[in-house]
C-alpha cells in the first residue's frame, strides 16, 4: 500500500538529517559516550556522542539510518526505560545525554513504533 512518493521523501528526510548531524567525537574525548544501538532488524550501530549533546541528536542519527523504522523509540534495557528524545508538551527542550543518566558507554535498543 505504501506509496512510492513519501517513501522517497523519507528517504530525503534522512539524508537530510544525516547531512545536519554534528561530527563525531574522537574516542579519547572525555565528554564522548559510546552508544551501541541494536535495531529492530538486528544490526548493531555504534556511534560516540557528547555528554552535553541532547538526546534529539541520537534520535536524528539513528532516523538518517537506512535501517531505522519511521517511527520509533529508544530504549534503555536497564533499567528499562524509554528516552525522551522527542520535544513533547511538558519537555521542549529533550534532556542531554548526562542528563538523562547516560554513562561513557551504553547498549540502546530501538524499538519500532510504525504501525504495520
Amino acid at each position: 500500500m505504501s506509496n512510492p512518493h513519501c517513501r522517497q521523501t523519507l528517504e530525503e528526510e534522512k539524508e537530510r538529517k544525516s547531512e545536519c548531524l554534528p561530527p563525531e567525537p574522537p574516542a579519547d574525548d572525555p565528554e564522548s559516550v559510546k552508544i551501541v544501538f541494536k535495531l529492530p532488524n538486528d544490526t548493531r550501530v555504534e556511534r560516540r556522542f557528547l555528554f552535553g549533546q541532547s538526546l534529539t541528536v541520537i534520535h536524528d542519527f539513528l532516523f538518517s539510518l537506512k535501517e531505522t523504522p519511521e517511527k520509533f523509540q529508544i530504549v534503555t534495557n536497564f533499567p528499562r526505560r524509554v528516552l525522551p528524545c522527542l520535544p513533547t508538551e511538558e519537555q521542549s527542550n529533550p534532556p542531554t545525554l548526562k542528563e538523562a543518566g547516560l554513562s561513557r558507554s551504553e547498549v540502546l535498543f530501538v524499538q519500532d513504533l510504525t504501525d504495520d
